[in-house]
């Protein structure tokens, strides 16, 4: 499939003669680049495709055609089969990359569970230290607090004495 520049033709339309006389076939989707405004042609399978405008290096989707009809399939008998064979390449690569992500994807989520079963973990171990500090800290306060009682009592001697 091919973006084949026409020239600037005002108004040309698929039907039209001059489609016929510049060698572009009539199935051809034709129509101009939303930048430069040069005349394109693509065959009709490549209706909503982003492409390069070869003129100005634009991308630029190409229109649907008339009423949306995508064109008709190769009708040589060894394209189809090419068309057939690339199809089915591009679909085993795809396959493959599927199942690539799908192993990737359960390594991620066998990651994520171990991560928040370690974090639940620490979180408990957390727990368990503030209460153990919170425990040593009355004690600490308890022990204060005795000090200062046992400092009250006990009124150290003065010189007279």
């Amino acid at each position: 499939m091919s973006v084949v520049l026409i020239g600037k033709y005002e108004g040309l339309h698929v039907n039209d003669d001059t489609t016929a006389a510049s060698g572009i076939p009539e199935t051809d989707i034709i129509f101009d680049c939303e930048y430069c405004g040069k005349s394109l042609s693509i065959d009709p399978r490549g209706a909503g495709l982003m492409i390069t405008c070869p003129d100005c290096g634009k991308r630029i989707q190409v229109p649907e055609g008339e009423g949306g009809e995508v064109g008709p399939a190769p009708a040589d008998a060894a394209e189809q089969d090419a068309t057939v064979a690339e199809l089915s390449e591009s679909l085993e690569t795809s396959q493959a990359k599927v199942q690539e992500l799908v192993q990737t994807l359960e390594e991620i989520n066998t990651r994520r569970d171990y991560l928040e079963k370690v974090r639940v973990e620490n979180f408990e171990r957390y727990d368990r230290i503030a209460r153990e500090l919170s425990i040593i800290q009355s004690a600490l306060d308890r022990i204060v607090t005795v000090l200062q009682d046992a400092g009250g009592n006990h009124n150290p001697p003065t010189a007279e004495e």
